[in-house]
């Protein structure tokens, strides 16, 4: 702990960034240390200066605690079918529904669009003459996809429409801070004056 205080405060030449040195000193990523890997995050730097991408992150991190909450229950809803997939689906689909495992990555897959109606629900339903299982994963898809993606665009969207609100308030105390100063100034000049 000692060497990196002294490390951090005698910074080389080389170092592009601060945490570079750390992350040298300490012997965790020496490579991106040399390599510039940090000098990417220097774009981050824009959001200090250009007021809507504040605004942006700003809603974003005030809304992280209640976009956690909406993928905990979205990987509570893929579990639940996970499990229903694999109490149906594990012998004619070994490889998918094989193990808890397997189905939620296959869950996984469904949620993301990747191949699920030509890869899985075309195999179950034509080859394994399976016809629930159209509702099995309709049903998926509407609960999943839908409905808790909307839940997580209506929750970003608030804390930016709040953050914004504030923002446009915060605005308006200053300007009439300033304008409050400017005709104090204003009188204590006329009073001056006569």
């Amino acid at each position: 702990l000692v060497v990196c205080v002294v490390v951090i405060r005698r910074p080389r030449r080389s170092t592009p960034c601060p945490f570079a040195t750390l992350f040298r000193c300490c012997g965790l990523c020496a490579v991106l240390g040399r390599s510039g890997l940090f000098r990417a995050f220097r774009v981050f730097r824009l959001f200090k200066r250009v007021e809507s991408l504040r605004l942006i992150i700003e809603a974003i991190l005030k809304c992280l605690p209640s976009v956690f909450q909406a993928l905990a229950v979205l990987v509570i809803i893929m579990g639940i079918w996970s499990i229903i997939g694999v109490e149906f689906f594990r012998k004619d689909l070994e490889r998918q529904f094989g193990t808890f495992l397997k189905a939620l990555v296959t869950m996984v897959q469904i949620l993301t669009g990747d191949a699920w109606s030509s890869g899985l629900t075309r195999t179950l339903l034509f080859d394994k003459g399976k016809p629930g299982s159209i509702v099995f994963f309709i049903s998926y898809i509407f609960v999943a996809t839908v409905i808790l993606s909307n839940v997580v665009i209506a929750i970003l969207l608030e804390g930016y429409l709040k953050c914004s609100s504030e923002s446009k308030k915060n605005t308006e105390r200053e300007q009439s801070k300033l304008r409050l100063e400017a005709a104090m100034d204003e009188d204590a000049k006329r009073q001056r004056e006569q």
